[in-house]
């Protein structure tokens, strides 16, 4: 079925130099599925995923829309525009920030796939001077002092890799991680964390002994029960957002 949202969806894709709805979904870390069926126009899409697609592709969401007659970003969308190309940011990257507050109110977040939480983040440091290579996401302050009571530095975003903590949290979904939490002082609350070297988001039980439940809130997800040390946490999520 075509509409003009999704046609003009296609068109900026398109424009972008992606060859395909896949390959577009798969760099900006999309849900394939989703963006798909966004694409063909077998559904509709929202003001959210017109942002996103908007600065993906370098139109206005306005037009994509198909609220406004000219697919040209204003201002203020070019400048939150430029976070997702770290190769265009200014090398000071503070006055950027600064900028886009005065502009927007919001402030950049380094945001990350659930892969890099893996092994191969046990050793480095988060905010490694190597791991600066991620895209960013822009995020209300007041949001950020509202749910992270940590320096925002500590607080990144990544989407939900799958349904495993559905319906609490569904797949695709975007997350803000507190990275300073890492110890389980909040009971029944959900983490991101490493097991096994495989990152994963699960809720927490602190029990006796110095061990802790890990378990999901999907239908018949399982629990386990093992020694706090057998596993790494990473940070606490503390913001649920809109599947992205």
């Amino acid at each position: 079925m075509s509409t003009e949202q999704n046609d003009r969806l296609r068109a900026a894709r398109r424009s972008a130099q992606f060859k395909s709805a896949a390959a577009a979904a798969e760099a900006f870390g999309w849900n394939v599925s989703t963006y798909r069926h966004h694409e063909n126009g077998t559904r509709g899409f929202g003001k959210d995923h017109a942002k996103a697609y908007g600065r993906a592709f370098g139109v206005s969401a306005g037009w994509l829309l198909g609220l406004e007659k000219n697919p040209d970003m204003d201002d203020s969308e070019k400048m939150i525009a430029h976070m997702n190309k770290p190769d265009e940011l200014d090398s000071d990257l503070r006055d950027f920030q600064d900028r886009l507050f005065e502009e927007t109110g919001q402030i950049l977040v380094h945001h990350y796939s659930i892969k890099d939480f893996d092994v191969t983040f046990t050793d480095l440091p988060l905010f490694h001077n190597a791991n600066q290579d991620f895209w960013f996401k822009a995020f209300s302050l007041s949001l950020i002092a509202e749910v992270a009571k940590v320096e925002r530095d500590l607080v990144c975003s990544i989407n939900a890799p799958d349904s495993s903590m559905a319906p609490t949290i569904k797949e695709g979904a975007l997350l803000l991680v507190d990275t300073g939490s890492k110890d389980i002082d909040i009971q029944d609350a959900i983490w991101l964390i490493s097991l096994g070297g495989t990152a994963m988001i699960r809720r927490l039980l602190a029990l006796p002994n110095d061990r802790v439940s890990v378990y999901s809130d999907a239908v018949g997800g399982r629990s386990h029960d093992l020694p706090r040390d057998g596993l790494l946490i990473r940070g606490r999520i503390v913001w649920i957002g809109q599947m992205q």
